[in-house]
């Protein structure tokens, strides 16, 4: 049974490790579609991270550079959830083939910052456009309420390195 919003929230001011924070993105994206996955931003490249429904081979590297017009570019344009059709650019085309197959009529692209700097990307569409309606402002409050997560696990981080 999927998680009320307090529940998601409890389980993310308990997270004391990133991965943590990013299975729970993942299985809150999961909700609302079959396909689902959390990117890393690391410089200026969307390295995948966790994912839910993707056939992407064992020990495969998805990276994606924001230097190219790709689906995932929508997080570096906007801080707001991104929900449409899925262009037909090369680079879209590079993806979906990393991904282990076509790409969908529509995606969910939702960008992840703290402190106002883009840290992952969460991901997900649907090839039999049989999903629910997906619950945005959900998906906004989890991705905000991430945001506070991850910021807390750096903060952690300083305070152990300056000792």
């Amino acid at each position: 049974t999927p998680w009320s919003l307090r529940d998601v929230a409890q389980r993310l001011s308990e997270a004391t490790q990133r991965d943590e924070v990013l299975d729970l993105l993942v299985a809150e994206v999961a909700r609302f579609f079959p396909r689902a996955a959390v990117f890393a931003v690391r410089n200026d490249e969307a390295v995948l991270h966790r994912s839910h429904g993707l056939s992407i081979g064992e020990g495969r590297v998805v990276s994606v550079s924001f230097f190219e017009a790709s689906v995932l570019s929508a997080a570096k344009e906007t801080p707001d959830v991104h929900f449409g059709p899925v262009a037909a650019t090369p680079a879209n085309q590079d993806f979906y083939t990393l991904l282990g197959g076509r790409a969908p009529k529509a995606a969910l692209v939702l960008p992840v910052l703290v402190k106002n700097r883009l840290v992952c990307v969460l991901y997900g569409d649907d090839l039999e456009e049989a999903s629910p309606t997906p619950d945005f402002q959900r998906l906004r409050k989890v991705a905000a309420l991430a945001s506070l997560a991850l910021e807390i696990l750096i903060l952690r981080g300083k305070i152990l390195r300056d000792l």
